[in-house]
């Protein structure tokens, strides 16, 4: 779970610092396949760019820099 002093607690009770997610807004997954685990890391799914995007300009009130990572899709992790 995130708490306010940007650490992220593992299932195992340890700590990981998130200091670049700290220093920016909201995080929108494009394209994202699994929207309960992109809400567990604190991230807002979208199903595309063009969705993503919208929901960008909404949130920004108009004025939003937009940074993109082109990825290929991910081996899905099993979490237990």
């Amino acid at each position: 779970m995130r708490s306010g002093d940007d650490r992220v607690t593992t299932a195992s009770g340890g700590a990981l610092r998130w200091s670049a997610l700290s220093r920016l807004g909201r995080v929108i997954v494009a394209g994202c396949r699994d929207a309960a685990a992109a809400r567990t890391l604190g991230f807002v799914p979208s199903h595309g760019i063009s969705s993503a995007l919208e929901m960008a300009h909404g949130m920004a009130g108009g004025h939003a820099r937009v940074g993109i990572l082109l990825a290929p899709p991910y081996a899905p992790l099993l979490v237990g």
